[in-house]
């Protein structure tokens, strides 16, 4: 790209966003006009209120300045909550390539902190117009092939997340089955590490599964739990939404936030990977909603789980769909790692683009 720059100030002209903002607690699930605010959704909510709706100056390039998300919009719309900074296009510039150029720029992360203090070291490749289209156009028509790469990796995801569960269902119609309150067939882990907590990594359960965990360790490690294989934990704040982990064979043993419930199947009754997918399948989520009642929606204890009932097929059908289950577990693994490399993608190119170096600080 040529190399002739100007200072970010003399490519983006920053516009006031005032008091016309709209906190999170009035966002509508539907209404006349859309919600832009710096979360990763492009669309956040909707508004009726005509007076803070952006008519103006359009298009706009939006940026989060504590999540540097960066957005860009044609259309009339309302700026959400806090943290939000609003750019044109100065004359000589397409508002899409700026949008591109920033998406694309390496900005460091300061955590939750502002980073729109970043924007005024960035320097801005200087094109003519026409060039500066055709590389939109081209970028566009990149961006179009890497989402359905994605897409195509998502939905392989979904067949083998649906394989699973009919793997789950094909047990539960075994003619031995028996009804049994979880309380009966599953062990809480209670006791913490103890002195040894350094030894181990943190581990954390999101909606994909076990992960490391977001947040350092507390003002009391030793009282963190043990999570070994054959372990199951959810986050009791947010198993509704599906954060529930296991430590399956394979993975490195570690310790889980105390805050965290942290479970097996009781010996030769329940087979803890067998539960893990159940406990993810619809099965277990109509038990996990069935259970969810009042206050408990907040934080669902062992001892509301242990209120449920499974209905259980004979141990060793749990074992031989449990040995197909850790069979899927490779299948996934790779997919996941494929639709990582494809989510990166969006980056490396606009880098790549717009001469970035790939080596400076990004999150």
């Amino acid at each position: 790209m040529n190399s002739v720059t100007v200072a970010f100030c003399d490519a983006f002209e920053a516009l006031p966003v005032g008091k016309a903002k709209i906190p999170a607690a009035k966002y509508l699930l539907q209404g006349k006009y859309p919600i832009i605010d710096q979360g990763q959704a492009n669309i956040a909510g909707y508004t009726n209120e005509e007076s803070i709706v952006r008519r103006e100056n359009l298009p706009l390039i939006i940026f989060g300045d504590h999540t540097r998300c960066v957005k860009v919009a044609d259309f009339p719309f309302a700026v959400g909550a806090d943290g939000v900074r609003l750019y044109r296009a100065r004359m000589g510039f397409d508002p899409e390539y700026l949008f591109y150029f920033l998406k694309g720029a390496r900005i460091r992360n300061d955590g939750y902190g502002r980073h729109s203090k970043h924007l005024e070291a960035l320097e801005v490749p200087k094109l003519n117009e026409p060039e500066q289209r055709r590389i939109v156009s081209e970028i566009k028509l990149q961006l179009a092939a890497v989402e359905e790469a994605r897409q195509a990796a998502t939905a392989q995801l979904r067949e083998l997340t649906r394989l699973a569960n009919a793997i789950i269902r094909e047990t539960l119609a075994h003619p031995d089955t028996e009804a049994r309150s979880l309380g009966d067939v599953l062990d809480e882990v209670k006791q913490g590490v103890g002195a040894r907590w350094a030894d181990f990594p943190v581990l954390g359960a999101t909606r994909d599964g076990l992960a490391p965990a977001k947040e350092q360790v507390g003002k009391h490690p030793e009282r963190y739990k043990p999570v070994r294989v054959g372990t199951v934990f959810y986050n009791p704040m947010r198993i509704l939404i599906g954060s529930i982990a296991m430590v399956d064979e394979g993975d490195t043993p570690g310790i889980t936030s105390p805050d965290y419930v942290a479970l097996r199947g009781r010996e030769s009754v329940v087979d803890s990977r067998w539960f893990y997918y159940w406990l993810r399948s619809p099965e277990g989520e109509r038990c996990i909603s069935s259970l969810a009642r009042g206050a408990v929606r907040e934080r669902m204890l062992f001892n509301r789980l242990a209120e449920g009932e499974i209905v259980l097929p004979p141990y060793p059908v749990q074992q031989a769909a449990s040995r197909a289950l850790a069979e899927l577990r490779p299948m996934k693994q790779s997919v996941e790692a494929r639709l990582r490399e494809i989510e990166r993608l969006p980056q490396r190119l606009l880098a790549e683009i717009f001469d970035i170096e790939e080596d400076v600080e990004d999150a």
